[in-house]
C-alpha cells in the first residue's frame, strides 16, 4: 500500500517582504481636468513573479492603470505604477516544483499568497500616492488575490462614492 504524500501547509509567518520598488510611477491628467464630473473609476492590473538566478528568493511584479470616466466626458486622467516586490520564502524550494523538462513552477499557494500581499501593499502605498491628484477619491478595489493569476485582470470600475 502507498501513501500519497501530503502537501506542505504555507505558513503566513514563512513569507517576508524584503524589498518594495516602484519602478515607474505616474499620473497624468490635463489642467483644466474637473474632478467634479468623475462619474467612475475604470483599473487594470497584471501580476507576474520570477525567481533570481541563485533561487533565494522570489519577485512579484505588479503593473497597476488606472483611469477616470467622466460624466460629461473630459479629457481624462490616466495613472500607471510599477511595482516590484522582492519575498524571502522559508524552505523556497518546496514551493518550486520542477516540471518534467526542467522548468520550474510556483505552487500555487504560494503564487496566491504573494499575489494578496502584492495587491494590499501596492493598494496602501497607492492611497498615499493620490492624494491631491484626480485619483484622491479611488481605492484599487477588493479583490479576490487568485483572479490576478489570471493576468492582466480588469479589477474594474469602481463609482466614485
Amino acid at each position: 500500500m502507498t501513501t500519497k504524500k501530503k502537501a506542505p501547509q504555507l505558513q503566513a509567518s514563512s513569507i517576508d517582504i524584503m524589498e518594495i520598488k516602484i519602478i515607474e510611477g505616474h499620473v497624468e491628467s490635463n489642467e483644466d481636468f474637473d474632478d467634479r464630473l468623475i462619474a467612475a473609476f475604470d483599473s487594470d492590473c497584471s501580476l507576474r513573479f520570477f525567481t533570481g538566478a541563485e533561487r533565494e528568493g522570489l519577485r512579484g511584479e505588479l503593473k497597476i492603470w488606472v483611469e477616470t470616466q467622466s460624466d460629461p466626458p473630459q479629457v481624462e486622467a490616466h495613472g500607471h505604477f510599477h511595482f516590484q516586490f522582492l519575498f524571502l520564502i522559508k524552505d523556497l524550494q518546496t514551493w518550486l516544483p520542477e516540471g518534467p523538462n526542467g522548468e520550474l513552477s510556483i505552487a500555487s499557494s504560494l503564487q496566491n499568497a504573494i499575489a494578496a500581499v502584492s495587491y494590499s501593499t501596492a493598494r496602501g502605498i497607492l492611497i498615499g500616492r493620490f492624494h491631491g491628484t484626480a485619483f484622491h477619491r479611488f481605492i484599487l478595489p477588493v479583490i479576490n488575490p487568485a483572479d490576478l493569476l489570471d493576468t492582466p485582470k480588469k479589477a474594474g470600475k469602481q463609482s466614485r462614492g
